[in-house]
């Protein structure tokens, strides 16, 4: 599996990643490229013990939904979703 950085994340084989673009307590971003198309992708990965103990995941779900849906310039574009044990992920168009 692909690590990065001090704070080595895990990714699904079918991304390469790229340094953190935010590294925040609640939650990361940053850059990855998907090895088959080489299309380049904003991870928001974001670990579902801190979204349910700041009871947060509903919201991550809603947000999920919108940007799923969304067509506006305004929005950013969600490539799609994923999770494992310990996090979810959101990739989207940066």
């Amino acid at each position: 599996s692909p690590l990065i950085g001090p704070a080595s994340v895990w990714l699904s084989p079918c991304l390469t990643p790229c340094p953190c673009l935010a590294p925040l307590p609640s939650h990361q971003v940053f850059l990855a490229v998907k090895n088959d198309t080489e299309e380049v992708c904003a991870i928001k990965k974001m670990s579902k013990s801190h979204l349910y103990k700041m009871q947060k995941a509903d919201n991550v779900m809603i947000e999920r939904d919108i940007l799923s849906i969304a067509d506006s310039e305004w929005l950013v574009r969600l490539l799609y979703s994923f999770q494992d044990p310990r996090h979810l992920y959101l990739a989207m168009v940066p």
